[in-house]
């Protein structure tokens, strides 16, 4: 009897001892279980359920940081959604939920960025205030492109020329791929444009992303026009991480040695690029854009033959090619191809197709006639080799005179 009541006295003492550490445990468990219930809720747009977890969360969890602010964005989003009276009040549940949330935790930069919007949409808020607050945001995730982008999206909104061009190099900085996203923003103009690029000349030299940079740099050069910088810019990126290149990227290099009038160079661009494309026609679509983006399309039927041989293209890329020539109004040589292919398989309609095509749009109504007539009997034969119906080529449209 003694033992018994020692050993219940034992457990009595050891349940003392544990439960100061056991109640904040399961107090902090029963807690999360609500609050990942309303953060699912809120993912399906269930906001006043949210609402009812979140309270249940907080009666375990009173001084949590992401309690409270899930229940401002809950209570933000039922503010979008009702009117009057309640739309105040949630409104003003959002804003105090959002402020309990940042003093909470002031070192979490979500947390100060949803008070820096919620302040924003405060109809007396001044505009120190809200840039404080957005400045808070990026400071707290130095290396955030999303909540500099705000920021820089704020100056621009308040006329803080000065700091808006700071927030630039500070992006070019540490957000080189942000690049082709931000250019696009109504606040860009060539002063942003410097000190973006200022920000990336620092990566370049000192950053991990120096491929981007460069990159990014080179494109920046080309607007400016200095085609032959720009190219050297570019070839430098190509050469970090050479493994990563791309057909796209050696076409741009090309694009950039087209401008500068460095033919040897943008051929040798196009033909390892090409080498990195198993598309045929992927390679002839870049090609003629590029060559006629530059203005050098005098240069295309050279850089043609290199590739053929290097590709071992045959009489369909010819055609293919002579198609997008057609396209571009580019007769003569697309003529020509289609003469070197009847003249190595002249049983094909579609070559005498494409010229009566051409002969079309040059008013040769004969020899319009006469490729059309060679396209009809090829087809004729080929449907009666086969044994196939019969096909009638549809005649090129004709032009419509006013």
């Amino acid at each position: 009897m003694a033992c018994a009541i020692k050993h219940n006295t034992c457990n009595i003492a050891l349940l003392f001892f544990i439960s100061p550490l056991f109640i904040p445990a399961f107090h902090f468990c029963a807690g999360q279980i609500f609050l990942q219930q309303a953060n699912f809720l809120i993912r399906q747009q269930a906001y006043r359920p949210a609402v009812d977890a979140l309270k249940k969360a907080e009666q375990w969890l009173p001084k949590d940081s992401a309690v409270q602010h899930s229940l401002g964005v809950a209570s933000l989003a039922l503010a979008w959604r009702t009117e009057g009276l309640f739309q105040k009040t949630h409104y003003s549940l959002a804003v105090k939920y959002f402020k309990e949330a940042a003093q909470l935790n002031p070192l979490e930069p979500e947390y100060a960025f949803s008070l820096a919007r919620i302040i924003e949409l405060q109809e007396k808020s001044r505009p120190d205030d809200i840039l404080a607050a957005y400045r808070r945001a990026a400071d707290l995730s130095p290396n955030s492109v999303q909540y500099l982008e705000q920021l820089a999206d704020k100056l621009a909104q308040f006329g803080r020329q000065d700091d808006l061009l700071t927030a630039a190099e500070r992006l070019g900085r540490i957000a080189p791929n942000s690049y082709s996203r931000i250019r696009s923003k109504p606040w860009w103009n060539p002063a942003v444009e410097k000190q973006f690029a200022r920000g990336l000349a620092q990566v370049a030299s000192h950053g991990t992303d120096v491929r981007t940079a460069q990159k990014a740099a080179a494109d920046i050069i080309a607007r400016q026009g200095d085609w032959a910088a720009a190219a050297e810019q570019q070839r430098l990126a190509l050469t970090v991480d050479p493994q990563q290149n791309s057909r796209a990227e050696y076409s741009q290099l090309a694009a950039y040695y087209l401008h500068s009038k460095n033919l040897p160079s943008a051929f040798e661009a196009l033909l390892i690029g090409a080498e990195k494309e198993a598309s045929a026609a992927a390679v002839l679509q870049s090609v003629v854009a590029i060559f006629y983006n530059a203005g050098q399309q005098a240069a295309l039927p050279e850089l043609y033959r290199l590739l053929r041989a290097k590709r071992a293209f045959s009489y369909a890329e010819d055609i293919y090619l002579a198609e997008l020539l057609i396209q571009r109004r580019s007769y003569d040589f697309a003529a020509e191809l289609l003469n070197q292919v009847i003249a190595e398989r002249d049983y094909l309609p579609k070559p005498w197709l494409l010229l009566a095509e051409i002969y079309r749009r040059q008013q040769k109504t004969a020899n319009m006639d006469a490729a059309l007539a060679k396209a009809r009997l090829r087809m004729e034969k080929f449907n009666s080799d086969n044994t196939a119906p019969a096909v009638r080529l549809p005649l090129p449209r004709q032009e419509r005179h006013f």
